[in-house]
């Protein structure tokens, strides 16, 4: 002997039941993905919040607007690299740079991500070409640096020289260094890993 136990529920309150268990997974939703991604479309330098959103160009520029800095509004290159497994002693100081400005790489080791390249226009010497370099990682700002074309210049975070995040004595480094890395990494690192011009 089977028992079944019909339960009838009156059409109104079934809908009304269906439209709250809704309102609910879709807050409960909304506040995953408020929580997951707050984190990850700002970053904190020097006390103040910054967006990282770059999946566009006009995003990108606006990201380094938000530093004082104006760039050609096309970029000089964009390629894709490899942040390496295993970060070398170069890799380690350009990272401690990015810790500087709230970023940190190697929670992208071993991802492809995009290096897009500005030549910026309002940098205080005419006479020095600078670029503002950006790591892209599913259109968010991860890492990247200011920094002069010639070999032997200079490299810093985004606030710039005259920022205590990015001063010598907190990281900052010549180009230099990274094109001696890539004479010493030869066949560890692709030459195309490194994040520099």
């Amino acid at each position: 002997m089977v028992i079944v136990l019909i339960c009838s529920i009156k059409p109104k309150i079934k809908l009304t039941v269906i439209v709250i268990l809704g309102i609910i997974a879709a807050v409960i939703v909304s506040v995953i993905i408020y929580f997951n991604f707050k984190g990850e479309t700002w970053v904190t330098v020097a006390g103040a919040q910054y967006s990282v959103q770059a999946g566009e160009n006009e995003q990108r520029i606006e990201f380094l607007q938000q530093f004082g800095w104006e760039v050609e509004q096309e970029p000089v290159s964009i390629e894709e690299i490899v942040i390496p497994q295993q970060f070398n002693q170069v890799y380690e100081r350009y990272n401690e740079l990015q810790k500087t400005q709230g970023m940190d790489l190697t929670k992208y080791a071993g991802k492809t991500v995009k290096k897009v390249v500005y030549q910026i226009t309002n940098y205080q010497r005419q006479d020095t070409i600078v670029h503002a370099t950006l790591l892209i990682y599913h259109n968010k700002v991860i890492g990247g640096d200011i920094s002069s074309a010639q070999l032997d210049g200079f490299m810093y975070g985004f606030m710039g020289e005259g920022s205590e995040e990015t001063g010598q004595s907190s990281g900052s480094m010549a180009t230099s260094d990274i094109q001696e890395a890539e004479q010493q990494s030869e066949g560890e690192i692709s030459a195309a890993a490194f994040p520099t011009d």
